[in-house]
């Protein structure tokens, strides 16, 4: 009989089957200086975000690369509605060191000309206290032909290169700017009838997502299928009422949420959420 296992072993094995495919600790990924838990942030990726394991990969890799010198390297996730470019942002700041998170904005705050002057100044000022490893910059709901994106990217390089600084811009780029996600949604299932449909013009509107900056890496993040969709739905439910749905009510709520003859959901895991809350104060 083999000897008794102490528990926190059991419990450090146990984390490691669950999550061998990805490895929740990587001998392979560095921790620059102190900035970023690259580990961890790889743990919280995977486990938040389904569906996507090509486009963290990427990431990952992208975010682990010490940039090859002074001003600012440029990550674009795009994709769809829903897919998972804003929750990536999110768990990427919070598993940066706080003083290098030089600023976040959206694309609302660039389209004032007297705002981003206003930022600039605020990013030469955080910037400039960067000395090792490289700072970080995230951008949310991009219009990724927007002058006023460019030149806020151009701003931050600028900077950079003047001080002898590194940093990591990372976009998520929206793909249709309409503001409510129903409407999007709706165009989405009248236009593309299947995913491949849907990938295809992804990526062709965004084949040169990269040619209005230097040093620029794009990843495309998939449309969601409909196994993905009942992860998302499986791990909300988890986290509202603690309980496994049953079959009848995880079949209720892909009804709902999907468009029927579709092999993919035009609106993500975005509304998911809401959804499930709506069940489950229905019980």
């Amino acid at each position: 009989m083999l000897p008794a296992i102490p528990l926190l072993v059991q419990a450090g094995m146990a984390l490691v089957a669950s999550y061998g495919g990805y490895w929740y600790y990587d001998q392979n990924l560095r921790d620059l200086d102190g900035d970023l838990n690259m580990p961890m942030l790889k743990f919280d990726l995977n486990i938040n975000i389904f569906g996507q394991t090509e486009a963290l990969n990427a990431l990952v890799k992208k975010l682990n690369e010490v940039p090859s010198g002074y001003g600012a390297d440029v990550i674009v996730l795009f994709g769809g509605v829903g897919v998972g470019k804003t929750l990536a942002l999110s768990l990427i700041r919070q598993n940066f060191s706080q003083q290098r998170v030089i600023t976040s904005v959206i694309q609302q705050n660039l389209e004032d000309l007297s705002q981003s002057q206003e930022l600039h100044r605020t990013l030469k000022s955080n910037l400039c206290r960067v000395k090792n490893g490289f700072a970080l910059v995230t951008v949310d709901n991009a219009d990724i032909s927007s002058v006023d994106l460019w030149r806020f990217v151009k701003a931050v390089d600028n900077i950079c290169l003047q001080f002898k600084i590194k940093a990591k811009v990372v976009i998520g780029a929206q793909l249709f700017r309409e503001t409510s996600s129903e409407n999007v949604r709706d165009l989405i299932s009248h236009s593309f009838k299947s995913e491949d449909e849907y990938t295809k013009y992804i990526n062709d509107k965004n084949q040169k997502v990269c040619s209005y900056f230097n040093r620029c890496s794009a990843i495309m993040f998939r449309p969601i299928s409909l196994d993905t969709l009942k992860m998302c739905i499986s791990a909300s439910a988890k986290t509202l009422t603690r309980m496994d749905l049953t079959e009848k009510q995880m079949g209720y709520l892909l009804a709902q949420i999907t468009e029927v003859g579709l092999d993919y959901v035009p609106g993500g895991c975005k509304s998911v959420e809401n959804y499930v809350a709506l069940l489950h104060d229905g019980l």
